[in-house]
This record gives C-alpha cells, structure tokens and sequence, in this order.
C-alpha cells in the first residue's frame, strides 16, 4: 500500500471520528423542542409522565419547566414546548450544557424561572437574574449574583415568591464557609432592577433557604439556616424591609418551604435528623409539633385550604400530604439510591428529593411531583389528578 493510500484512510478515519465526536456533542447538549405526556402508573396510580424535565412554576392552565438551559411550557394539558433557551456567560456555567456532566455533578437545577404573565418571565441562571420578554424576544441581564459558582454557592434560593402586588423576592443561598452578609431582594418593575430590602449580619445566617407569599395574611415570609443559631422562621408586614421572627434558635426552625392555610402556617424541617411536622398558629401564635417525619424536606406547598404537600428529600424520596387536623402521611414515593455517588470532584452530588412547583394556592386540576436523582428518575415530571390526591388523602386521614 501506497503512502498516499494510506494518508487517505487516515484522513477518511479522522472525518469519520469528528463526525462521530460531533454526534455524541449534539446528543449531549441537545434539548428537543417538544416533551410529551405519557400515560403510565406508579404504585398504583394512573398519573402521566414527562421526561428529562425540572419542574418550575404553575399557573392557572398551565406549567412551567427546565432541561438544561432551556425553558418549557405545557399549556392546558398539552405537551411541553420549548419556548426559549437561556444562554449562560461564557466559563464554568457553560458546563451545564452537557446532559452527562449534569448527570455527573447532579445539577438538573441550573435555571429558575418565574413567569409574571404570558409573555414576561424572571429568571435565575450562570450567576445572572435574567428578565426574557416573549412578546419582544428580548433576554437580558439584569442582575449579578454575588454568590455564585465553585466554593461560593448556588446564588439564589429556589423559593421566589411574587405579592400580590406583583413584586418578585428572592434570597441568597451561600455555600461558602465563613462569615459573610446575606440579602434578600425585591423588584417592583417585573424583573427591571432589583433593590436589596434586607440583609443579614456576617454570622447570623449561613443562607436563605426562602421568600414566601402568604395568600391569607398578605405578608412576606422568610426561612433560613443552617445550625442552630442560623435558623429562624419569620414574616414582614412591610414588603421586606423588617421582619418580626415567631421563632429561632434550634432545628426546629429550619425549614426551606411553608405550607399557608388559613388558621396556621405548617413546616416540615430540614434537619439531618430528628425531623418533624410543626406547625404555627396564627391567633394565638401558639407553637406546636404535629409529629416526627422520616427525613428533611426542601419542598412544601398548600393544595387546598386544607391540604399541603411536602417533597421529602435525602433519605426518603417521597410526596407526603398534611392536613389541617394534624394528619399526615405518604402519597407516593421513589426509590432512594443507598449512598449518594460522588461527583468530578470527589464530593457528595446534590440530595435526591421531590421538587413542587411554585405558584398559586388556588384550586387546580393537576398535582404535579418532580423527583430528581432518584434510583428511577433523574429527572422527569409526574402529574396526578387533584381529585385522585384528595381522595387518597381522605381515605389516609380516616385510617389515622
């Protein structure tokens, strides 16, 4: 054989390889542009099921949701569409990219989003507050997170709550350790500009764990952690700016979501051990525990006046529901891996847990559960019939 045969071959076998190698990028970094509903059931239960997704936000006759940097939106039942990708500043972020390193690290979460109404939409993602205008096509940076990326943290927390006046609060999260100030912020202009309301000596908190709006008592509550002393549930009367604490001090009182009901505020916390169910009375602010729980929850929400969902996280994958009685108990769970795997780095990747949507309390057709890096899941979205919940809840709450 020639030497000009062969630098053929070779040259044939170096486009063959880039041709492959370009494949596998595109499948890695992909994201289609529409996800289906599939009918399925799980443990029992008739549900539907949409792949590779991270649940968001729900409105009323619809969701919201993310894959990768990409955001989606199911309208009315239907499918999911891809309406609009989030392009990362260039560095570390960009890493999010990549199905496989998201896999690896564990980090389904790179964006949150927030939409204020069909066109508008607020998010977070690669060290940024985004503010995307559908109608215009714009996507813009509005806002530098100061506490973002490798040993600094994830910059805001995933509980953002919207008034009812339309202003946004977020809050946030710090991994680093140290002593550092910790601020929460508002924007009352949809997203334009951001104003800090509240901050934290160096010392008192580590990290926001939330901003949540009470639909009964219109007011602003905020939740943070993580020892001890960093632990403290409270709410503002005045959009932000003060906030009177009905407690802090212990584990108690560490928690990452609220459930609002009209007579109490209920929590289930976040703690490595000896979690429980508590709860706040709003009249004579009376403080009590409803009972012991298997493991932390990061995610809580009100499905009726009477009735709230909690996402268990860690040592237990699960959905539980807590009524206004003090019942409580599981609705439906996933298998939780034995140990975490651990990441690039070395470390431990985020917990498996059962992220909820955000969004309003008012009644709906559909319960949607997220689970993330679960045995079964990585990813994907579960929605269930409200009337189906309720009654299982009932059927629960009676055999108690």
């Amino acid at each position: 054989m020639g030497k000009s045969s062969r630098l053929r071959k070779a040259r044939y076998a170096l486009v063959i390889l880039a041709f492959a190698g370009g494949g596998l990028l595109w499948s890695d970094v992909y994201t289609p542009s529409r996800i289906e509903w599939v009918k399925t059931t799980i443990q029992g239960w008739a549900c539907w099921r949409a792949e590779g997704l991270v649940l968001q936000h729900k409105t009323a006759d619809g969701v919201w949701a993310t894959q990768g940097y990409s955001l989606y939106r199911s309208e009315k039942e239907g499918p999911f569409e891809k309406v609009v990708s989030i392009p990362p500043p260039f560095g570390v972020a960009w890493a999010g990219y990549s199905r496989t390193l998201r896999r690896l690290f564990g980090y389904q979460e790179l964006v949150e989003v927030v939409p204020l109404n069909a066109e508008v939409l607020v998010a977070w993602s690669g060290g940024w507050a985004w503010r995307i205008d559908l109608g215009t096509g714009s996507c813009e940076r509005v806002f530098k997170l100061r506490y973002f990326g490798p040993h600094k943290g994830l910059g805001v927390t995933s509980r953002i709550a919207v008034d009812d006046q339309g202003s946004i609060y977020w809050g946030e999260y710090v991994t680093a350790p140290g002593k550092r100030p910790v601020a929460a912020y508002r924007s009352d202009d949809e997203g334009r500009t951001w104003e800090k309301v509240y901050e934290f000596e160096p010392g008192e908190i580590r990290h926001i764990h939330g901003l949540e709006w009470d639909p009964y008592a219109k007011v602003i509550w905020l939740v943070t952690g993580d020892l001890d002393h960093e632990c403290r549930i409270g709410y503002s009367e005045d959009r932000g700016e003060t906030f009177t604490w009905v407690g802090q001090g212990s584990q108690q009182w560490r928690t990452c979501a609220l459930v609002f009901m009209p007579d109490h505020v209920s929590w289930a916390m976040d703690a490595v051990t000896g979690n429980q169910i508590l709860r706040w009375h709003r009249q004579d602010r009376r403080f009590e525990v409803v009972g012991p729980l298997e493991s932390q929850a990061h995610y809580s929400k009100a499905l009726t006046e009477g009735v709230g969902i909690l996402g268990l996280a860690r040592d237990m994958t699960s959905a539980y529901f807590v009524d206004d009685g003090g019942a409580y108990g599981k609705l439906v769970e996933w298998a939780c891996p034995k140990e975490l795997p651990k990441g690039p780095t070395g470390r431990n990747t985020p917990f498996p847990l059962v992220r909820l949507a955000r969004g309003y309390n008012e009644p709906c057709r559909w319960v949607y559960l997220n689970p993330l890096r679960t045995v079964d899941e990585e990813a994907a979205i579960f929605r269930f019939a409200s009337e189906d919940v309720l009654a299982k809840v009932a059927e629960s709450a009676k055999a108690e």
